[in-house]
């Protein structure tokens, strides 16, 4: 069966997902490298493909209709898979001078696949990343006391962990050996209430990975000037 070069419609989405939940464990790849073969950039199977079946697997397990390990084996699949295409781009065609960030999540949060997407958004753009959850507060600060982050950016999933998400915020600012660290902030509750991205205290929220190492190379350059 020949699969749409355009990986963002529903059936080709829902599609895709039975095939990550599958028993063939190569059905999911082939998939992918069928969009590929076809001229499909691997920017939209990263962002109107493996985004969504994430997403879709979340939904599941939400509403009863895959159990935990069946999730846990196609977030699994989706990671590798998002490793294959990542290491499948040769050194010479990334960017380079990106600067050093941290990427993470909240305590109680689980969005580590979209963590790790937007991480590799990160790495083609030329960044040093550093990636949590982390298992505290403490350690958190300790690394962003010792390390020279140019950005530090949260996954916000929620709004259960806000005043968390500003405390940190707070402490960053207050603490971080980059006096001048840029604060970046993403997750799909942000885009529905944009005021929360200045009563947290953030300097800007990117839609989704693609933008988010844009967005962060012009604040870490305001800071720079500001400088």
């Amino acid at each position: 069966m020949s699969a749409p070069v355009d990986p963002g419609t529903p059936f080709g989405v829902q599609h895709f997902t039975l095939l990550v939940l599958g028993h063939d464990e190569t059905a999911a790849f082939d998939y992918v490298e069928s969009l590929i073969a076809q001229g499909t950039a691997t920017e939209l199977i990263f962002l109107n493909l493996l985004a969504p079946a994430a997403q879709r697997l979340g939904e599941m397990w939400e509403h009863d209709s895959a159990n935990f390990l069946n999730v846990t084996l196609g977030v699994s699949r989706l990671q590798r898979i998002l490793r294959h295409l990542g290491e499948s781009v040769a050194d010479d065609h990334r960017a380079s001078g990106g600067g050093t960030v941290l990427l993470t999540t909240l305590d109680g949060e689980q969005h580590s696949f979209g963590l790790t997407m937007v991480a590799e958004f990160f790495r083609r753009d030329g960044w040093d990343i550093w990636t949590g959850p982390f298992n505290t507060r403490r350690e958190m600060m300790s690394l962003v006391q010792e390390r020279m982050f140019d950005v530090v950016g949260f996954s916000v999933g929620g709004d259960r962990h806000l005043d968390q998400l500003k405390r940190y915020v707070q402490e960053i600012r207050r603490d971080s050996r980059n006096r001048d660290v840029a604060i970046l902030l993403g997750g799909p509750l942000l885009l529905l209430r944009p005021e929360l991205i200045r009563s947290i205290g953030a300097d800007g929220y990117a839609v989704d990975g693609a933008t988010a190492p844009r967005l962060a190379r012009a604040l870490v350059h305001a800071a720079r000037n500001k400088s």
